[in-house]
């Protein structure tokens, strides 16, 4: 983690994961230094490196920040940022993004007995007895928003996405798009690729999938604000 450089919150946390990962910290460790530091051992490395005093002298100081297309972008005040940079960093991570949340859709779709018949272009096309599955994989929010509309919703429909950066947009999809989706009995599910956990963000998801799921707090946050009536006049 050079501080010369463009990083963004998920890989700056996937890459502290992996370093505590490969340092072999039992569980036992990692309780004793939250005790310690009073935060997890993956936070406390994070606030360390972002936002306060690093933890080594070799580690980075990456005390500014940047929202850009819900991603969060760190950096040292030495980097030239610029919106070519954000905008090459934000496809780059987007594709590795994608790629993990594909990972976890497919190891929880075998988990819950589906046969994936085919999986690319973070598509995925599953089916379990007479349930079928057309998974499509977004890198935010927003990408979900420019394409729903366009989009002929069915029952077999299920849109992934990740968390973001602020909540307005999630809020502002769910005003303008739960009602059509819940109506078609299609899903959008909430991965977090930082802690592989899944919820409901619009819709439940079938049969045996609901096991393995959640509901957020982002969606209990939204349904206590705005709850949708399902109507065919929308």
């Amino acid at each position: 983690m050079h501080e010369n450089k463009l990083i963004t919150r998920y890989e700056l946390r996937m890459k502290i994961k992996e370093l505590i990962h490969l340092q072999h910290f039992s569980d036992a460790e990692q309780q004793e230094c939250e005790k310690l530091y009073e935060y997890p051992l993956l936070q406390f490395i994070f606030l360390s490196v972002t936002s306060g005093t690093p933890y080594s002298i070799l580690a980075p100081i990456l005390h500014e920040k940047r929202e850009y297309k819900q991603m969060m972008f760190h950096y040292s005040h030495t980097f030239p940022l610029s919106d070519e940079a954000l905008e090459e960093k934000y496809h780059a991570v987007c594709k590795q993004k994608l790629e993990h949340l594909q990972q976890i859709v497919s190891n929880l779709l075998l988990q819950a007995g589906y046969g994936i018949l085919k999986s690319s272009d973070y598509q995925t096309l599953a089916k379990l007895a007479q349930t079928s599955l057309k998974i499509v994989l977004f890198c935010s929010i927003l990408e979900l928003a420019n394409q729903i509309q366009e989009l002929v919703l069915s029952s077999s429909d299920v849109f992934v996405i990740p968390p973001g950066t602020n909540i307005n947009p999630f809020i502002q999809f769910y005003q303008q798009h739960s009602n059509a989706i819940l109506l078609a009995e299609a899903t959008v599910w909430l991965i977090d690729p930082e802690t592989e956990t899944i919820s409901t963000f619009i819709g439940t998801p079938n049969g045996n999938l609901l096991q393995f799921f959640t509901k957020s707090e982002l969606t209990r946050l939204i349904e206590r604000h705005w709850r949708p009536t399902i109507t065919e006049d929308f």
